[in-house]
């Protein structure tokens, strides 16, 4: 199966490789495909600002063309050499094409939505060919990296605006939640947890390659501005995400330590220690100054749809609109549809996708997520200590999986965890005695 899906990405690529890309010096390669990921970081700020947003919203289908121009892009200048076939998993090739295919043909019947038909385009086209670039090289670190150092440093650089902000009193704040030139409040916790994230996974990094204390401290220091944007916003999905990878990355450290050789003990426990106290202090102060509303997480004398926002009979009401083909999404009645709330999304990807396009093919957005979900628990859970490329995947896996049952998670460039997901799907791909090193996952 996987010589028929890939020899035409890989006749294309090689075609590529032999006539241009390999005339590059590697480190110019190197310097334009960081290039491209600070592009993408920039972007979401953009997307998410108040100014930007329902322009870029409307624009989907444009955004996801650049974002396949600039994918296909990383894709070339990541080879090396001449890519092979590599043997894919077919529990999570088959579904992955399911959907792209029929995101593609439902939307060739009816309108599904801006974005949704050429993400499916995305999906066939640009995609498997980063996939079959990274699966070749098998160094996966070295893709995570650079994009966990572009969104550190462009969410760094938001940080120090928006704490300039904030101190001046110039940005908006609303019901006690503070919006940061964002579209909403949401957006502001959302971009916090992923510069924590990120930061989480160079921790890791900094940790397994013995690099420069610098490097580590600021991986801390950019845990906590993101901590910070994400108790600024007050999302309780952003709160959720970050104290689960918190605790899996703190497990990550501690598996490595125990098993590895090579790890100076004495220094991961000072880190821990650190990292425990400034997490301690946070809470402390943040308490102590109205960091935390706390009255956003009592859930008492709440039903559980008073409590989830009205998610609830959100959920009920597209549960209960659901089709085998989807529903043509121009004459949808937002209002009736929501039950009133006005939002255009069921904030389920499941519920989401089966309502654009059909029950099948919601069926096949939870059997990729599903499928995903396991291989990442094996990864986990190995007895080997993990490698970074390891620690990336299960973060973003968790970010992905809360962002998709409970937000608005479903294409790439609307949404941080959609963004991280389809990337990490690159290792997941191959079986552990497929891989070019079978340590990494």
């Amino acid at each position: 199966m996987s010589e028929i899906v890939q020899s035409s990405y890989k006749t294309l690529m090689n075609y590529v490789y032999n006539h241009a890309i390999k005339k590059i010096p590697v480190i110019i390669r190197d310097i334009l495909i960081q290039t491209v990921f600070f592009v993408f970081a920039l972007y979401f700020v953009a997307f998410r600002s108040e100014r930007y947003y329902v322009m870029l919203m409307d624009e989907q289908d444009l955004c996801h063309f650049i974002a396949a121009v600039l994918f296909l892009l990383v894709a070339v200048l990541s080879m090396h050499e001449e890519v092979t076939i590599v043997p894919w998993r077919r529990s999570l090739v088959i579904p992955y094409y399911a959907l792209a295919l029929g995101l593609v043909g439902i939307g060739l019947m009816h309108p599904i939505g801006a974005g949704y038909g050429f993400f499916g385009l995305v999906l066939l086209s640009a995609y498997p060919c980063l996939y079959i670039a990274w699966n070749n090289r098998g160094d996966y670190e070295e893709l995570f990296d650079k994009i966990a150092i572009a969104f550190i440093i462009v969410g760094s650089i938001y940080f120090m605006w928006f704490s300039y902000a904030d101190f001046t009193d110039t940005e908006i704040i609303v019901d006690g939640r503070h919006e940061g030139g964002l579209f909403n409040a949401n957006f502001l916790s959302f971009l916090g947890v992923n510069l924590s994230c990120v930061a989480l996974y160079y921790l890791y990094r900094c940790i397994e390659k013995k690099k420069l204390k610098i490097a580590l401290s600021y991986s801390l220091i950019a845990i906590l501005m993101g901590t910070v944007l994400i108790a600024k916003g007050e999302s309780r999905s952003a709160i959720l995400i970050l104290t689960a990878n918190i605790i899996i990355v703190l497990f990550f450290i501690v598996k490595k330590t125990v098993i590895s050789s090579n790890v100076d003990r004495k220094k991961v426990i000072i880190l821990l220690a650190i990292v425990a106290i400034a997490m301690i202090m946070l809470i402390i102060i943040g308490s102590q100054t109205d960091l935390f509303q706390i009255d956003r997480f009592d859930f008492r004398n709440k039903n559980p749809d008073e409590y989830s926002s009205g998610r609830v009979r959100l959920w009920s009401s597209y549960y209960h609109n659901l089709t085998l083909l989807g529903h043509d999404m121009s004459i949808v009645d937002w209002q009736e549809l929501s039950a009133g709330l006005g939002t255009h999304h069921a904030h389920n990807n499941f519920l989401d996708y089966a309502y654009r396009c059909g029950i099948p093919i919601g069926i096949c957005c939870v059997a990729v997520q599903l499928v995903a979900g396991i291989i990442t628990l094996g990864i986990m859970f190995k007895r080997k200590a993990n490698t970074g490329a390891d620690v990336f995947v299960v973060i973003f896996s968790v970010q992905y999986l809360v962002l998709s049952l409970i937000d608005i998670a479903t294409l790439p460039m609307t949404n941080y965890g959609a963004f991280m997901f389809y990337i990490c799907l690159a290792p997941l791909l191959v079986s552990p005695d497929q891989r070019k090193n079978p340590d990494i996952a």
